[in-house]
């Protein structure tokens, strides 16, 4: 209430603008209320892939968020290149697995044994 108050001039500069923004989309669909069915068509497809990009942006981000974090460092590349398809194009895997299985093996063990 006292952020409106002091923000008062702000808030009616938005209001402004919702409402201009508001008048633009009805003289768009006023324009085009009567148009061909093709376009009407394409108009819905593209907001059908709108929002399909928009799910896949959001599940992304919620698998991302749920990922249980790695005992090593071969288990944290593999769910990295599975995320993100063009590593496994440009790195040699075999190789990787390689250098990975020859550092567990010379692991040193904890602390407590020294």
């Amino acid at each position: 209430m006292l952020w409106e108050r002091v923000n008062r001039v702000y808030v009616m500069e938005e209001a402004a603008k919702k409402a201009v923004a508001t008048a633009n989309k009805k003289a768009f669909e006023g324009n085009f209320g009567n148009c061909s069915e093709d376009f009407l068509a394409a108009r819905e497809l593209a907001a059908a892939a709108a929002k399909s990009r928009k799910g896949m942006k959001q599940r992304r981000a919620h698998e991302a968020r749920n990922i249980a974090p790695t005992q090593s460092a071969a288990e944290a590349f593999g769910q990295m290149s599975n995320e993100k398809k063009s590593f496994n194009s440009k790195v040699n895997i075999d190789r990787l697995e390689e250098l990975f299985n020859d550092m567990e093996e010379n692991e040193i063990g904890p602390a407590d044994d020294y």
